[in-house]
């Protein structure tokens, strides 16, 4: 969970299709010199399905290469 009056230029990127998503989220947020972390307590529900298994087709493994790489040119590394 992110406060906007502290972190007014963090956005959720959806052009990732995968978990890069929150990556970049994450990575937003160190960026503009904030901490991220883990709270034990804390607990994520999906709204609308969420996560699901997934089969790795060769389209799935196209699109998280795609995601990965989209990444990697957004902030240097991953």
């Amino acid at each position: 969970m992110t406060r906007g009056e502290v972190f007014d230029e963090v956005s959720f990127d959806e052009g990732f299709t995968w978990w890069y998503g929150d990556d970049d989220f994450v990575a937003q947020i160190v960026a503009q010199g904030g901490r991220a972390g883990i709270v034990g307590e804390a607990r994520v529900e999906h709204l609308g399905g969420g996560a699901q298994t997934v089969r790795y087709t060769p389209a799935v493994l196209a699109a998280i290469e795609r995601d990965r790489r989209r990444m990697w040119t957004k902030w240097g590394h991953f």
